[in-house]
């Protein structure tokens, strides 16, 4: 399982594009990443077609759906159209969770509950563990990063205190190689967009980030 706890992270691209062609151009040059993210924008823009053709690139795919109601219904969504895992959004109520979880773990696959928004991600994590999540994100939104200044950078004690809870940790907002080594032993999953998506050079921003993690 691609989703587990482990000493150097792995590394999940972020395809927040609007169109398949613009995400397959990049992820094609970023294959060496570990996960691939079918990226909230571009499902919204494209539907589960684009879960498929980044799914068909043969590596592990994430579909980022942000699912908050209806979480059996979106997670079957996902993963019949090729994804591993897909996310939940942490605050939805326990249901929503639950059911996820319950068709995740029916077909083999994985719910990532996303952190987002939440004023105490400590308590919120013990309790989706309690619901059968395995893996968490926490995450620094792009229009927090664009009006406050704050990235995932500021989350390295953060991610260890909830990951010495027992869960798999991910991580991401604005991260650089700079940035990424602070969670080397702290989290299991580094997730990187813009760095690697806005680069000139997709191939060689991804083997920088590989090596800031120790890869």
């Amino acid at each position: 399982m691609v989703w587990e706890r482990r000493e150097r992270p792995l590394l999940q691209v972020a395809l927040d594009f609007t169109t398949i062609p613009s995400a397959i151009s990049v992820a094609v040059k970023a294959l060496k990443a570990d996960i691939l993210e079918v990226g909230t924008p571009l499902i919204k823009s494209e539907g589960s077609k684009a879960v498929s053709a980044i799914a068909a690139l043969g590596k592990p795919t994430l579909a980022d759906t942000k699912t908050c109601d209806t979480g059996a219904l979106e997670a079957s969504i996902a993963f019949d159209a090729g994804a591993d895992a897909m996310t939940v959004m942490a605050f939805s109520d326990d249901s929503v969770i639950k059911e996820a979880v319950e068709e995740a773990e029916r077909r083999g696959k994985v719910v990532v509950a996303d952190m987002m928004h939440l004023k105490d991600p400590v308590e919120r994590a013990k309790r989706l563990k309690e619901l059968g999540v395995r893996a968490v994100e926490l995450h620094v939104g792009i229009s927090q990063q664009r009006a406050y200044g704050v990235t995932a950078a500021d989350l390295a004690a953060l991610a260890e205190r909830v990951r010495s809870l027992g869960l798999v940790v991910a991580v991401a907002g604005g991260i650089t190689p700079e940035t990424a080594r602070a969670f080397v032993g702290k989290a299991d999953v580094v997730v990187v967009g813009g760095y690697i998506t806005k680069s000139p050079n997709p191939e060689k921003a991804v083997e920088e980030l590989l090596k800031a993690l120790g890869r």
